[in-house]
């Protein structure tokens, strides 16, 4: 047998996230958050694959997580506004600031099974919509 070698390359594509009807425009920037598994879903910006951020926006703004390879995602949103990096809860862990997350609704803590979400080779166009506002 000849020593013949295949590659393959796997495609990778963007992911856009746009987030509408945002009630406090412009208060604080919006964190946007790729996780690739459960882990740190849907808070915890340390743990995520890709996060981004915008900070000029109106009531609507969008993200794009740019060359993401084919795989499980689920995203997540947050309005930091007090500019502190991190999603600020009250004493029982409900959020404090507007939240959101692909898949979710206002019932309960969203979770990676619920919200995830499966990338291919073209581009993903996904909405969010806070909570909390």
């Amino acid at each position: 047998m000849l020593g013949v070698t295949f590659t393959v390359h796997a495609q990778n594509a963007d992911i856009q996230v746009t987030v509408n009807d945002i009630e406090a425009a412009g208060e604080g920037p919006l964190v946007f958050m790729l996780f690739a598994s459960s882990d740190g879903f849907p808070s915890d910006p340390a743990k995520a694959r890709q996060i981004g951020e915008v900070t000029s926006y109106t009531s609507l703004a969008t993200f794009t997580f740019s060359n993401v390879p084919a795989g499980k995602y689920a995203v997540a949103v947050f309005q930091d506004k007090n500019g502190n990096g991190s999603v600020d809860t009250n004493f029982i862990g409900i959020p404090k600031e507007p939240v959101g997350a692909f898949q979710h609704s206002s019932v309960g803590r969203p979770n990676f099974g619920k919200c995830s979400f499966t990338h291919d080779t073209a581009i993903s166009q996904l909405n969010v919509q806070l909570i909390n506002q």
